[in-house]
């Protein structure tokens, strides 16, 4: 019987999106906490790193619309330059990222 074979398998998933978002600021000030959530066309691309099977598990590539929601928070530099730390979930729970960013 070879219903029960164990395997590891180490993957890379990418995440390709053209996010569609609204954000809600919980306080005004120079440092801003947030919530946002939204939609996106989001495609999914799963690369397979290692296998330790003799079963081979094809990528689960996927396109399709995600579901977007976040928690992050701003801080101001000056009026229109800001740092951003968010944490968020789209297609799959994702490491918090953090960057600069400037309103037009």
């Amino acid at each position: 019987n070879y219903g029960n074979i164990q395997f590891t398998r180490s993957i890379k998933d990418n995440i390709f999106c053209v996010p569609l978002t609204l954000q809600y600021n919980l306080i005004t000030g120079i440092i801003q906490p947030y919530i946002s959530a939204g939609f996106g066309g989001a495609y999914l691309k799963e690369t397979t790193l290692n296998i330790s099977s003799a079963t081979y598990i094809p990528p689960q590539n996927k396109f399709g619309l995600s579901v977007i929601c976040a928690l992050g928070i701003e801080g101001y530099i000056t009026k229109r330059l800001f740092i951003k730390a968010e944490w968020r979930y789209e297609l799959l729970l994702q490491y918090p990222a953090i960057g600069i960013e400037y309103k037009f």
